[in-house]
């Protein structure tokens, strides 16, 4: 008859786990290997795309800098200038526009 023992089960069962352990390990490195070798070359024209962003960003700004030195300061003050002529000439009026002998009104 056939006897098999606990102890040599265990190391049946230690030697198939070790084995499929190893076979899952390699799988996962080839899996990875083979991702990075097509990853790779997009991970290149993404570096290239995002110093060309940066580039369109920074003349995005220079622009943006010199339409608010060119137009937009020049009239704010221009806006501002003319409420300030606004508020004085009302205040003149209010003072100077008043009758001072006349109580009826």
């Amino acid at each position: 008859m056939l006897a098999i023992s606990i102890a040599e089960v265990r190391d049946y069962v230690i030697v198939i786990f070790a084995g499929t352990g190893v076979f899952v390990l390699l799988l996962i490195l080839v899996m990875a290997f083979l991702i990075f070798r097509k990853v790779g070359p997009l991970l290149g024209t993404a570096k290239t795309n995002l110093e060309h962003t940066k580039t369109t960003l920074g003349n995005i700004a220079s622009t943006a800098s010199l339409v608010s030195e060119a137009v937009i300061r020049p009239t704010v003050k221009g806006v501002s200038f003319l409420a300030g002529l606004r508020q004085g000439a009302a205040f003149f009026i209010r003072f100077y526009g008043r009758k001072v002998g006349n109580k009826d009104e």
